[in-house]
């Protein structure tokens, strides 16, 4: 690991309540929490059952806490609006996990949101496909 490699890990384990430092060897895993929320249907202008959620291990499969996540809309059907996810940026709790609530768009059909580690090499990019009717 190079010295900005390190720098970078450690600027990324700082949680904004504790200014923590978590230090982990190698790499994180972005992966799907269980019951990721991955797949939901709902009415379109709805919020959806349940959040959309990941979770961040080390190397080893450690969970990892006070990772910044960020949640963003990757593709939405056209003309809509109105579509909010809740928040947008997020920090991973003690057991690694990090959630945001999504309320759809004005129209019909797949929308995909992205959630991602920035910045960070590894397996860092989560797809996640939702349906409005």
């Amino acid at each position: 690991m190079s010295l900005i490699q390190f720098i970078l890990l450690i600027s990324l384990f700082q949680t904004p309540e504790t200014d923590t430092v978590v230090l982990s060897e190698g790499y994180l895993k972005l992966t799907r929490a269980p019951q990721s929320g991955d797949g939901q249907y709902r009415m379109i202008t709805h919020e959806l059952t349940n959040p959309l959620r990941i979770c961040v291990v080390d190397s080893s499969g450690i969970p990892v806490e006070g990772v910044e996540v960020h949640f963003s809309l990757l593709l939405q059907p056209d003309g809509s609006q109105g579509f909010i996810l809740d928040p947008q940026i997020t920090y991973t709790d003690r057991n690694g996990y990090a959630g945001t609530k999504v309320i759809l768009g004005t129209e019909p059909g797949d929308y995909q949101i992205v959630a991602r580690i920035n910045g960070l090499p590894g397996e860092d990019i989560q797809l996640f496909t939702v349906h409005a009717r």
